[in-house]
């Protein structure tokens, strides 16, 4: 699989690179873009405490590479060479977790996420994988709407309870490759 794609779009040269994460130095990028992501939607619906809970533990570059050492693998988009998001998948026995999708609010709309699911499906197909899944925050409509519109289904709410006592309710999408 490339380590960087381009795309086309509209006529025009559009360049959007999808780069497979090796070094810390990509782990420390991600990290700076989960702050700026992260707390601009989530605060808003679940406690600010709680969205700093969740990136410290899960999110900053140490636990992304521990992740990626668990076997995850992360991507940094980029749109006309800028970081401007990240993608975070993992391997299971059945299918291929869609774990993180995030972008810059700025740059949404551009057919960044468009392309990283396309990604995500031809990375799918490689592992012979015939079945994606992702969770999504149940108040996230834009990215419900978008991933119902890239062929996922909902498929049932699941609770995620953390150390902090804070529950999460979240959709399961599921979409099925053919």
């Amino acid at each position: 699989m490339p380590k960087s794609l381009i795309f086309e779009s509209h006529n025009q040269k559009i360049m959007i690179e999808i780069i497979k994460a090796v070094a810390y130095s990509d782990f420390e990028s991600i990290e700076s873009l989960v702050r700026q992501i992260l707390h601009k939607f989530y605060d808003p619906v679940i406690p600010k405490a709680h969205t700093e809970y969740f990136i410290n533990k899960y999110q900053t570059a140490k636990a992304i590479e521990q992740q990626i050492k668990n076997g995850s693998t992360y991507f940094l988009l980029k749109y006309k060479g800028l970081n401007v998001g990240y993608l975070g998948l993992k391997e299971t026995a059945d299918f291929l977790l869609l774990d993180k999708l995030y972008l810059l609010e700025n740059y949404r709309g551009k057919r960044i996420g468009k392309k990283a699911i396309d990604f995500t499906d031809h990375f799918a197909e490689k592992l012979t994988k015939s079945r994606i899944e992702l969770i999504v925050h149940k108040e996230n409509f834009s990215a419900i709407k978008f991933y119902k519109q890239k062929g996922y289904k909902l498929i049932g709410i699941v609770p995620n309870y953390f150390e902090t006592g804070q529950i999460i309710e979240n959709y399961r999408m599921v979409k099925t490759l053919t």
